[in-house]
């Protein structure tokens, strides 16, 4: 799976917390993140800036006060805009942490899908992101019951959206959603060989330019550069959680030259590996 460094955050439950300030650049180029899916539920308060993120094929742009409910395995990325501030603070777990057994089950089955942003302007919004805030910070701070302090708050938030309406039973996507996920997998599972995008075209036995055409316009970027920044990201989880040469993570992340390896993490990252290695907690 990708962007998984969220699970080293875990502790004694599967609840990771992320927080960052997105500070404004004097660059005209926006940052949008790889496209990626998790089994986790992830969920966002917006406390200062916008941004964009694309859930699916929903476009769903927020702001300062609104709450972002990712639910499992749905496709997703955010573009930061550029010349703008952007604060959220961030909780990704598992689906055990929900105590609700018919709501874990309709979840992991995909029966009910949440709405994705709930604005600033709804009713429940600040309760919502009262709760994601209170369970940030009780795992932050990790004081004895802690654990049931995480637990107590995403129960409200479930809760609150129920009462409000905002899980709905569904219909399970079919079609190219489960073709990018199934390409999401392909990746996992080959992204150390040496693989193309036709490789990838004839596992899904379709044409090469069709594969490309699908991939492009649900990614956003040609299969081959994603695979380029796909194994970087798994490069800089073993460079912060390893001490393993860089010329061995480069081979292990399917990068045939350690000096190409050097030049496009370089390119993406800003620094070079064992800089990145050297500077992991002020680069992130």
């Amino acid at each position: 799976m990708f962007k998984d460094e969220f699970k080293l955050r875990y502790k004694t439950i599967p609840f990771a917390t992320f927080s960052r300030n997105h500070l404004k650049k004097e660059t005209n180029e926006d940052v949008t993140s790889l496209s990626h899916r998790h089994r986790e539920v992830e969920l966002l308060a917006i406390t200062g800036g916008r941004a964009r993120f694309y859930i699916n094929a929903e476009v769903c742009d927020v702001e300062d006060g609104d709450v972002v409910i990712i639910s499992p395995y749905l496709m997703h990325n955010a573009t930061i805009f550029a010349n703008e501030d952007f604060k959220h603070y961030c909780l990704c777990f598992d689906l055990s942490i929900i105590p609700d057994d018919e709501l874990r089950y309709n979840l992991e089955k995909g029966i009910v899908k949440i709405r994705n942003v709930v604005k600033a302007d709804s009713n429940a919004s600040d309760m919502l992101k009262n709760c994601i805030v209170n369970a940030f910070n009780a795992h932050k701070e990790g004081l004895k019951g802690w654990e049931l302090k995480v637990k107590g708050n995403m129960a409200l938030f479930f809760g609150l959206l129920a009462e409000n309406g905002f899980i709905q039973k569904t219909v399970k996507n079919e079609g190219v959603n489960d073709i990018c996920c199934g390409i999401i997998d392909y990746i996992e599972k080959n992204y150390a060989n040496s693989i193309t995008s036709t490789d990838a075209a004839k596992a899904f036995y379709v044409s090469d330019s069709y594969f490309c055409r699908i991939f492009k316009k649900n990614f956003g970027y040609c299969f081959q550069n994603y695979i380029c920044m796909y194994r970087v990201e798994k490069a800089k989880i073993l460079l912060r959680t390893t001490t393993l040469p860089v010329s061995a993570i480069s081979m292990q992340t399917g990068f045939n030259s350690f000096s190409y390896f050097g030049k496009m993490f370089k390119e993406y990252i800003g620094v070079s590996p064992s800089e990145y290695r050297k500077k992991k907690d002020l680069i992130g």
